[in-house]
């Protein structure tokens, strides 16, 4: 008598990555989580809370193709904790999304201001290089190929800032 032997692949559960920043004041965290998958994605979940991890709010998630990541940048809290900033790495460009710190939409079509698409209804004729972080509660500061600007999540619009 022949047995066949059924073999099951068994599904390993990729490994989540946890990277947190905290707020300047040390009183809330930025966590985001990412999951990458066997086929090359990546899902890329964002969360916060306070220090002691209570309050959790999910701010953003995301799945991402092969050659685009996300990150935190070390600066991202605005210094009153109300807003958070993430960053998006693709091979050939990047982008800047402000989020409410609170999990809360900016507006009912609105849930993130998405920076880049403002730069270049902007008309600066720089391009962006990086946003560094936080100058005020509301104004965050974007360095360009020419003179830096800030970018206010309250009006949505770039300003110069004086030269030298």
């Amino acid at each position: 008598q022949q047995s066949s032997v059924l073999i099951k692949p068994i599904a390993l559960t990729p490994a989540v990555q946890n990277t947190e920043v905290h707020s300047a004041d040390g009183e809330m965290t930025l966590i985001m989580q990412t999951q990458k998958q066997n086929d090359g994605l990546a899902t890329y979940s964002f969360f916060t809370s306070d220090i002691s991890g209570k309050n959790k709010k999910i701010l953003f998630a995301k799945t991402v193709g092969a050659g685009v990541s996300m990150m935190i940048p070390k600066n991202s809290w605005s210094p009153d904790n109300k807003y958070v900033f993430l960053r998006e790495d693709e091979s050939d460009s990047f982008d800047f999304f402000v989020f409410k710190a609170s999990g809360e939409n900016f507006s009912d079509t609105e849930k993130y201001i998405d920076v880049m698409p403002l730069f270049a209804e902007s008309k600066i004729k720089y391009s962006m290089k990086d946003i560094t972080g936080w100058d005020s509660p509301t104004l965050l500061h974007a360095i360009t190929s020419g003179p830096s600007y800030w970018f206010d999540v309250t009006t949505k619009a770039f300003f110069q800032l004086a030269s030298r």
